[in-house]
């Protein structure tokens, strides 16, 4: 199977109004209206090959939202505590002409580019083991949320469904989840058992709880799985922060001893400055501070990046105080705001607004960035080769790359690492073929096969499953170092969490327009604000004050119940 490039598609949705048009941001367009047609060939259960084949066309205005359509044709054919140690790399069994929903054709909307690796590597196992035709339908992410909509609200009115497993993310469970789109999978996970014998359920337990109560549940009942279970880092060169001359040189021009690593955000924005426009790496070229901070700022992850921050600056603000009044258009949100357009204009690559994600990691794992806080890519990538990101630098050198939970505002301050993000795969309410769908997404989805799309280097998922974190109970297939696999669940402890209520991803797209009209100098960050709150008090009397506070304050117990400092 040929592997699509990596598209920056990643928590690609910029909503604007319930069935209207999903725009694409300036970067991904970009990147889109660059990269050729693909073709991706599929398993198929008849001895001739089926393919998919993708086209793709964009308008581009650079640093600013733009509308992207990427065409699809579709194929026309048709609690307890295990014992087992997850390994890596299982194939399939053989092909077998039976199985227990032999003949069952299912359409799968899968992610598209790198994040299609989980049908990659499971769509064969699937037919093998059930006897399911799956028939993907590829697409960035970012189109999901419209697409699924519309035929979910065709269905209802009648017309025969489109799509049987779906794959979305989490921020969206408000509309999904408590719309009723989904399958309610609580009598499957108790009922269906594992190729070990155990009820579904067990193995959905083994899901880290701070993925599998926000992603995956919606009002105690559970909706979905995990597919790709986001979660924050600081990454950094450990051999660069302790060289003897980079050492001297940092105090000679800043003042005080060079952090390794920076563990306040002034620390933070210091020495990605100093280590920034110049050849420190020696790699030929001019290297910087920083690559990353939660993605490439495109007009929706500048959101993500300013959700974090200022969860991180506010010591655990959420964007509503508990009765949904507006909390960012303040000191903090301001300073935030000024913060990253700081770290952009000193400390970044020119031209960084445009980069596409796998540009940002190969920054890294190239040799070019000192540091990045992103998501565990870096982490999966940074000692491999032949990676979506191309071969790093690193492969015998795990020594000079160290992890660690993000800054803080002080040194006494808290720490706070975005958990923002994520994939879930689902089942649609309308499929016909309800029964057949949920076994084939647990087979695709449950903890000893879906490491086999974790532990891939051409993969855009990182772990969701606690036992993935310890490398003596789960064995992976590309090389990975412990010492990140231990920060990771440190970072989700201290999380700062998605906002999952209904209008989330609205929301979301308000402080992306609006921090994104500051960082390209459209308004001043006090003028981009107040129009958020402005726009954020719209959206709530949409839903209805009420029931959003309803909702929001379900949504502040469950995450502090797991723990998260907000």
């Amino acid at each position: 199977m040929s592997q699509e490039p990596k598209k920056m598609d990643r928590r690609k949705f910029v909503y604007a109004g319930l069935g209207a048009a999903v725009i694409i941001v300036a970067g991904a367009a970009v990147y889109l209206g660059t990269r050729p047609a693909t073709t991706t060939t599929i398993f198929s259960t008849v001895p001739t090959t089926t393919t998919l084949t993708k086209s793709t066309t964009s308008t581009t205005t650079l640093t600013s939202a733009t509308t992207a359509t990427t065409t699809v044709t579709a194929p026309t054919t048709t609690t307890a505590t295990s014992t087992y140690v997850v390994q890596a790399g299982l194939p399939p069994t053989a092909t077998i002409t039976s199985g227990p929903y032999w003949g069952v054709t299912l359409v799968a909307y899968m992610d598209s580019g790198h994040n299609y690796e989980p049908f990659a590597q499971n769509n064969g196992y699937v037919r093998d083991e059930l006897g399911i035709i799956l028939e993907p339908v590829a697409d960035v992410l970012a189109n999901h949320y419209a697409a699924c909509m519309r035929d979910w609200q065709a269905a209802a009115s009648g017309s025969p469904p489109t799509y049987d497993i779906v794959v979305l993310e989490p921020v969206w469970n408000g509309a999904f989840m408590q719309g009723g789109y989904l399958l309610q999978l609580d009598n499957y996970l108790d009922s269906i058992k594992d190729e070990i014998g155990e009820p579904y359920r067990n193995d959905y337990n083994h899901i880290s709880p701070n993925f599998r109560k926000l992603y995956d549940e919606w009002g105690g009942n559970v909706y979905a799985y995990t597919e790709d279970g986001d979660t924050t880092n600081l990454y950094y060169r450990k051999d660069v922060l302790t060289d003897p001359t980079n050492q001297a040189n940092f105090k000679a021009k800043v003042g005080y001893d060079l952090p390794a690593p920076p563990t306040t955000w002034d620390q933070f924005y210091d020495v990605a400055k100093f280590f920034s426009g110049w050849d420190w790496g020696g790699v030929g070229k001019p290297c910087y501070g920083l690559t990353g901070l939660t993605g490439p700022w495109d007009v929706t992850d500048i959101q993500a990046t300013f959700l974090g921050l200022f969860g991180s600056f506010s010591q655990g603000k959420m964007m509503f105080d508990e009765n949904m009044t507006p909390q960012i258009n303040n000191d903090t949100g301001v300073a935030v705001l000024n913060y990253m357009q700081k770290l952009l204009s000193d400390c970044m690559m020119p031209g960084y607004l445009s980069l596409a994600w796998d540009t940002m990691f190969a920054q890294f794992i190239g040799g070019q960035a000192l540091m990045a806080i992103t998501y565990g890519d870096i982490g999966r990538l940074v000692l491999n080769s032949g990676t979506f990101a191309g071969n790093s630098k690193f492969i015998n050198e795990p020594s000079l790359i160290g992890y660690n939970v993000w800054p803080a505002p002080s040194e006494n301050a808290k720490h706070f690492c975005s958990v923002m993000g994520g994939r879930i795969i689902g089942v649609s309410k309308y499929t016909t073929q309800p029964d057949a769908a949920v076994a084939a997404m647990l087979k695709m989805s449950d903890e000893r096969h879906a490491i086999n799309y974790v532990s891939d280097v051409l993969s855009g998922e990182d772990p969701m499953y606690d036992d993935y974190f310890d490398m003596t109970k789960t064995k992976w297939n590309i090389n990975v170092d412990q010492n990140w696999l231990n920060i990771v669940p440190k970072c989700q402890v201290v999380g700062y969490p998605d906002h999952v209520i209904p209008g989330a991803a609205e929301y979301y797209n308000e402080i992306a327009i609006e921090a994104t009209n500051f960082i390209t100098g459209k308004m001043d960050a006090t003028t981009a604000l107040s129009t958020a709150e402005k726009n954020f008090n719209t959206i709530t009397a949409k839903y209805g004050l009420d029931s959003q506070v309803a909702a929001w304050k379900n949504f502040l117990a469950n995450a502090r119940s797991l723990g998260y400092p907000v």
